[in-house]
């Protein structure tokens, strides 16, 4: 399950927003409850962006992580190509769960 998230705008600070709410549900209970280390691959090398490297995590954080990303990734590069976002960076907040997941995708 994915914790409930927004993408918002913020035009005083020039951000895009990826903001993602902590446990609220059934459905992020259990995201929680599968605590399982798996060795996962995500992030990526500066220099070569082609080599995945896998780390060990939170697997029900992780799922969360990989599908926030497939969710989100086009809508806020859609975003971020208009003219008027052009300059403006991306933050991605969480609490608690939502935290978790924003980490991991910040790498």
């Amino acid at each position: 399950a994915n914790p409930g998230y927004f993408i918002g705008i913020d035009d005083k600070n020039k951000c895009i927003l990826l903001c993602i709410r902590g446990t609220e549900t059934i459905g992020d209970t259990l995201t929680d409850l599968d605590a399982h280390v798996a060795n996962k691959p995500f992030g990526y090398d500066d220099e070569d962006e082609s080599s995945e490297h896998n780390y060990n995590c939170h697997h029900g954080m992780y799922d969360s992580a990989m599908s926030i990303y497939n969710d989100v990734t086009f809508k806020i590069k859609e975003l971020s190509a208009k003219r008027e976002y052009k300059d403006y960076k991306i933050l991605i907040t969480g609490h608690s769960l939502g935290a978790g997941v924003c980490s991991m995708l910040g790498l």
